[in-house]
């Protein structure tokens, strides 16, 4: 289903009925991506570290005038901006020690503001939300580090200029962010890989005297668990919770580093196996470690097989390789991509020392670890990584020797594996990196070798969410049917517009007027369109148009046009809204002329965008360019420019906030269960 990106923030009008589930499964796949912004016009503004908080997308970026800051996102070029300037004279270079951590509704990260030095701080997103928590080290720089959320607490390595860099946690506030322990009395204990095992953190610290060994804590104090390493530092890595078990790589000086476990005691900490009899395996040092359904995953070296695929139960006997991918030596799975599940199977890449560097999945078995395509034949390799899981498909930057370094997707199957776009045209790489699911989009940075590298997005498009951005018909025949329907929904629209204006010069003229009476006209005479469609060409009419219910479509755009009565006709003079009886509203005689003004100018508004919308749909099937956001902006302009010349307006009419909501219900009418990504009707 196709929802265009506007330049102006969408607002969308939920579909909430009248779909009904389809029979015929279609896989989904990735929407083209699109620029959401230009943060910095000169040159790259290299948006990183993205996260989620909400729906919005919230990174780092310098947009060439304010430096490294924090910045957000909605997916549009408005709805996109700096958070605040955190440091006036420089870079704050939010993250740059913890990454970004969302904690509590809030994204958790250090910063420097120019005058406290780098500190932790949080934010909301908004500019009133962005505060330091707390100057840790009032004549310095404390350098938070490590955060991680454990139980209700966010706990971090600082340094507060007197204890050096210790144990610290936060519940969010001034007051409530306090040391934990001070594990090394004589210097820094350097907590790291802070990992939450039920409520309860594990890290490594050096306490000065035993090394580098695992630590526990429950937010009071901290405890030892085992000197796994008598004589120096068993350096515990890749800490990862299964099932309430700490898995990790440790070296207890006899045995090299091998895969460990414990339960938090002493006595249940100990080497899983052996897995190199002479030498380390090193578990973990290509993908790390990872959870899939209770079985822990992770690339090992047997001294025989080189780097494979290993799994284990927790026992000796339970840990044991999945297969030998590369027989001629290590497939060094993970090593580019790292471990990544999606739908309950493992993905990651690897090399068979045939085809080079490929997408592999596995379920666990032999038999069904295989590679997912050959996406640079020849052996060559594509190299796919980093990968991120979107709503149930896998993006991923990944090489060919045609389009260079681009963005993929892949559902798991070769069929499914694709290119998304060549971002940089030709062999240039567009490089996707940072890449990051919000709210089901993609959103990653790329360079198109004009603009540098930018904030980009791309949708999952599936025939059973019809509410998606960015996605297209699969053929031309599928485009033009779907244009149709497009078009009538707008005729729809366009009519309970009428019927609302009628309506209004009714009610203000005290004269009877039946308004329902003219929706269900208009109605009628959609259902009409609907069906002679389906009569010219049966089956044209999309199952994720509600099943050919059409019925259900014109109920849900009549209800978004009478939620929106409110926007335009509403009673300045008294201050209230005035119910006409079905979901809209009515004016007073003074607003009334530019109440249905604002509304014929919504309605043009809205024509416009269907006619972006479907241009841009035949020229993506055309496979030739066409500037979307351009029309767009176009058509919002056009609309906003008559809306200022407006006068006698009520102060309850806000184009602004009319605009949007016609973007939005533009949209829906033409897209939502209309463009639908459905290569069988």
């Amino acid at each position: 289903m196709k929802i265009f990106y506007t330049q102006k923030s969408l607002t969308r009008t939920a579909l909430t009925s009248g779909f009904i589930a389809v029979t015929a499964f279609v896989s989904p796949s990735l929407a083209a991506p699109a620029l959401v912004e230009n943060i910095n016009a000169v040159t790259d503004s290299f948006p990183d570290l993205t996260v989620n908080l909400g729906g919005l997308a919230i990174f780092i970026a310098d947009d060439g005038s304010n430096g490294v800051e924090l910045w957000k996102s909605d997916g549009s070029a408005v709805g996109t901006s700096m958070i605040l300037d955190i440091n006036p004279a420089g870079d704050a270079d939010p993250g740059n020690q913890t990454g970004l951590v969302v904690f509590n509704g809030a994204v958790y990260f250090d910063a420097d503001n120019g005058t406290d030095g780098v500190e932790l701080w949080k934010s909301d997103g908004t500019a009133l939300g962005t505060v330091m928590v707390k100057d840790i080290n009032t004549v310095g720089d404390s350098f938070p580090s490590n955060l991680a959320v454990v139980g209700s607490s966010l706990f971090f390595a600082a340094d507060d200029g007197t204890t050096g860099n210790e144990l610290w946690k936060s519940d969010g506030s001034g007051i409530g962010t306090m040391i934990v322990a001070d594990i090394n009395a004589v210097g820094d204990s350097n907590p790291a890989r802070i990992t939450d095992v039920n409520g309860t953190a594990y890290f490594t610290a050096n306490d000065g005297i035993i090394g580098v060994e695992l630590w526990s804590s429950t937010g009071t104090g901290a405890s030892l668990i085992s000197d796994i390493n008598p004589v120096g530092n068993s350096s515990p890595n890749h800490l990862t919770n299964v099932a309430g078990t700490l898995f990790f790589s440790a070296n207890d000086g006899t045995n090299g580093t091998e895969l460990w476990k414990s339960d938090g005691t002493g006595a249940g900490t100990g080497m899983v196996s052996d897995i190199r009899l002479v030498g380390s395996s090193s578990p973990g040092n290509s993908g790390g470690l990872i959870d899939m359904g209770g079985t822990l995953y992770f690339d090992a070296n047997d001294g025989i097989t080189g780097r494979e695929l290993w799994k284990s139960d927790g026992t000796a006997a339970g840990t044991m390789i999945v297969k030998d991918i590369n027989g001629g030596g290590g497939s060094n799975p993970g090593g580019t991509g790292g471990f990544i599940l999606m739908n309950g199977t493992l993905f990651f890449d690897a090399d068979d020392g045939g085809f080079g560097n490929e997408l592999w999945k596995s379920d666990g078995s032999a038999a069904g670890t295989v590679m997912v395509k050959d996406m640079e034949p020849g052996g060559g390799g594509s190299d796919p990584g980093p990968m991120v899981n979107v709503n149930g498909l896998l993006a991923m930057n990944a090489c060919d020797s045609v389009n260079g370094c681009e963005l993929w997707w892949s559902d798991g199957t070769a069929a499914n594996t694709a290119l998304a776009a060549d971002i940089q045209a030709g062999i240039g790489d567009g490089d996707p990196q940072a890449l990051a699911s919000v709210g089901g989009t993609l959103f990653f940075s790329a360079d198109d070798a004009t603009i540098g590298v930018e904030l980009y997005n791309a949708a999952v498009c599936s025939e059973l969410d019809p509410l998606v951005p960015g996605c297209i018909p699969a053929t031309a025949d599928a485009a033009k049917c779907a244009g149709s329907l497009g078009k009538l929904s707008l005729k729809l629209l366009s009519a309970d517009r009428k019927c609302a204006v009628k309506n209004s010069d009714a009610a203000v003229s005290a004269a009877s007027y039946e308004g329902q009476s003219c929706e269900d006209v208009a109605r009628y005479r959609f259902l009409g369109g609907v069906a002679s469609m389906q009569l010219k060409a049966p089956g044209c009419v999309p199952d994720c148009f509600g099943s050919g219910d059409a019925s259900s479509r014109a109920v849900e755009i009549e209800a978004s046009v009478d939620a929106m009565h409110g926007a335009i006709y509403c009673d300045a003079t008294s201050g209230t809204l005035q119910d006409d009886g079905f979901g809209g509203w009515v004016p007073v005689a003074a607003t009334q002329d530019c109440a249905n003004t604002v509304t014929k100018l919504a309605g043009a508004l809205s024509k416009g965008l269907v006619s972006c919308a479907v241009k841009k749909a035949t020229a993506q099937i055309k496979a030739v360019p066409f500037d979307l956001a351009a029309c767009e902006i176009t058509a919002i302009d056009r609309f906003e420019q008559s809306a200022a010349g407006l006068t006698a307006c009520a102060a309850c009419l806000r184009p602004e906030a009319i605009r949007d909501e016609i973007i939005a219900q533009s949209n829906n009418a033409n897209s939502a269960a209309v463009y639908c990504k459905n290569d069988v009707f």
